[in-house]
């Protein structure tokens, strides 16, 4: 393993701490035990809680009329929102199905004697549907509307196109899903509409709308109303009107024109809804607002009232809003005579909820700092650790000791095991991270020329100095590639990619293996460029099966791996002497090696070579470079071939 300095500033903090006779995670001022702090805040709680009891059926009442107020709205607005979505709910799905039927060449843009057929029963079997119209790319219209007796009349360019219609049509395009449109005036009345496009082999050769005449809507809005009450209407958007009853239910007849087939709020004899835009959210609806139904106050003259709404999308531009309002003293009498018994409990609840606050912030403040140094600890960003500070709380300043104190330890860890190690005992287990078993990987051998020799030219701190720093380039390298750096051998280092933890393990270690040589180059040429001692390196790759896991007696144990794929590693590095002794580094691979590539990189054949102990020959190759292109199988054996 590497050695580095263990003395990180807060184990030499600590240390001197200690040579000086003190504790150093003592703090200077007095602490209490857990037990006593809350003993004093509970006993503030419970004088509280019991000033609270006078108050506590008047909060209940409150809590249970707001509760009945807020699944009254929900109630009402889903039956007046689900009447609306109910008549609409199959116009997409019948203009899907013809443009469906016109893609499979069942029916036409013009009029057939089956189209015609078609459509009276799409209308007879959807109400809501007054009109199915088609249009070619020339807006010539043909389709079948329904009329007021009930039965069935064609309808040409003259009653069924206008510009706004034209206009409309044009925003849908070709591969468009069926979509609502606004609404528009035709012949004087107002539709809401779904649009979709004919296209057959890829061409647009038309369009098809469905009209759903607000007649419909108006009926439910009045039903709607005098069930409950109150004053229904339908928005659409924000700021226009398509369909309104008054407070005692009865329908207002509005008067749509082409330009305004919906009419604008300011322009509503209503006096409540034309403030709409300015109403104002009352207090104690959150369950409303969570079913999504708002509930706010409108004051309108001397009167106020209580307005409750709910948006409706996905059937246009905007948004339909469904409103229901009713005067406020018919829903919030029981809400104000609760109010001042309400005020009571309120200043002794906030009373409550400050020393709760105090009490938590005290102690979450103190627990909340172990988190994010924790979490530093699980990535094994140690050296980011921030030592925790004490506490006026025995326990917690005990727990913020030991909190450094294992800081401290794992940092003296870390520097003898590999951080990649420790992330798989983490992510896996001990037992299942650490149990041998055989596996295929890709082992590295380093070692620097001529080491003994220079050592001797050197002080002991020297060498050391430089060995470290050398290590410190080559653990760097082999990390970034997520190997294991397995041991130190004197100058030598012996590093491995297992299949289990990298399925490229090959790819990783040639990657980290260009990257030393790219660095060591780089340090001799400085080293050269100075007159200073060149330190170069040989480096030998093997990949084949080999096991991995714990190995050692009961009482000592390494993770490690053993086989002949290590021992075939380690003479590759030992004969890259022979291949060119002169080189900063020299890189030899086996072809097993090699084989396993999914890139290619600049390489020369060694030959089949009998390595030392080894009675089967090797074939070697040097490695140079790298290129990130991807590498065909067949041009790379023809390519070392020919060279």
């Amino acid at each position: 393993m590497l050695v580095r300095d263990p003395a990180s500033p807060a184990l030499q903090s600590e240390a001197s701490a200690r040579r000086a006779g003190r504790d150093p995670y003592r703090r200077r001022w007095p602490r209490m035990s857990l037990a006593l702090f809350l003993a004093g805040t509970s006993g503030l709680l419970v004088a509280c809680a019991l000033m609270s009891v006078l108050v506590l059926t008047v909060a209940a009442n409150f809590q249970n009329t707001f509760t009945l107020l807020n699944d009254k709205a929900v109630l009402v607005m889903e039956t007046l929102t689900e009447r609306i979505t109910g008549r609409v709910e199959n116009v997409e799905p019948a203009v899907s199905e013809l443009t469906r039927f016109y893609a499979d060449g069942v029916i036409e843009v013009t009029p057939t004697d089956t189209r015609e057929a078609l459509l009276k029963g799409m209308l007879s079997g959807a109400p809501a549907i007054q009109a199915i119209v088609f249009y070619d790319t020339d807006f010539a219209a043909s389709g079948i509307f329904r009329d007021e007796d009930g039965s069935f009349k064609t309808t040409s360019r003259e009653n069924s196109v206008s510009r706004e219609v034209e206009d409309a049509l044009d925003t849908v395009k070709l591969g468009d899903p069926p979509r609502w449109g606004p609404p528009l005036n035709v012949g004087g009345q107002t539709y809401m509409n779904v649009a979709a496009p004919l296209s057959r082999k890829g061409r647009l050769d038309g369009y098809v709308v469905a009209a759903v005449s607000i007649s419909g809507f108006s009926k439910i809005v009045e039903e709607v109303g005098r069930r409950n009450d109150g004053a229904v209407a339908l928005l659409y958007g924000d700021n226009t009107l398509f369909a309104q009853t008054t407070l005692a239910g009865v329908p207002v007849a509005l008067n749509p024109t082409r330009e305004q087939p919906t009419i604008p709020l300011a322009d509503s004899r209503d006096p409540v809804l034309k403030q709409f835009a300015g109403r104002r959210e009352l207090s104690g609806f959150s369950r409303a607002q969570l079913a999504g139904v708002s509930v706010s106050n409108i004051v309108a003259g001397d009167e106020s009232y209580v307005v409750m709404s709910q948006a409706i999308t996905g059937y246009g531009p905007e948004p339909w809003i469904a409103v229901l309002y009713r005067p406020a003293y018919e829903v919030m009498d029981e809400v104000h005579r609760l109010r001042g018994s309400f005020m009571i409990g309120l200043v002794l609840l906030i009373a409550s909820v400050i020393v709760a606050i105090f009490t938590a912030r005290g102690i979450a403040r103190a627990i909340g700092r172990i988190a994010p140094e924790a979490e530093r600890i699980a990535r094994l960003e140690l050296d980011a650790v921030r030592q925790l500070p004490g506490s006026r709380i025995h326990e917690v300043d005990t727990e913020a000791r030991a909190f450094n104190a294992m800081v401290d330890g794992l940092r003296t860890f870390s520097i003898y095991v590999p951080k990649q190690l420790v992330r798989r005992l983490i992510q896996r287990g001990f037992a299942d991270a650490t149990r041998s078993r055989a596996r295929e990987a890709t082992v590295m051998f380093t070692d620097i020329v001529g080491f003994t020799a220079l050592s001797e030219r050197m002080s002991a701190e020297e060498a050391a100095s430089r060995l470290n720093a050398h290590f410190d380039g080559l653990v760097s390298c082999v990390e970034e590639e997520f190997g294991i750096v397995d041991k130190f051998m004197g100058d030598g280092m012996m590093a491995f990619w297992a299949a289990n933890d990298v399925p490229d393990h090959a790819d990783r270690a040639v990657r980290a293996a260009l990257a030393i040589a790219k660095k060591v180059e780089a340090c001799t040429a400085k080293a050269r460029a100075e007159g200073d001692v060149e330190l170069r390196i040989r480096i030998g790759l093997h990949t084949g099966s080999v096991i991995v896991g714990n190995l050692g007696g009961a009482d000592r144990v390494n993770y490690t791996i053993v086989g002949d794929t290590v021992n075939v590693a380690a003479r590759l590095e030992s004969f890259g002497r022979n291949v060119d002794p002169d080189a900063d580094a020299t890189i030899l691979a086996s072809a097993e090696t090699v084989a396993h590539l999914s890139f290619e990189t600049r390489r020369e054949s060694v030959g089949a070579v009998r390595l030392t102990g080894r009675e089967a020959e090797v074939d070697v190759w040097r490695l140079f470079g790298v290129d990130c292109e991807p590498a065909s199988p067949h041009s790379e054996a023809i390519a070392q071939q020919g060279a």
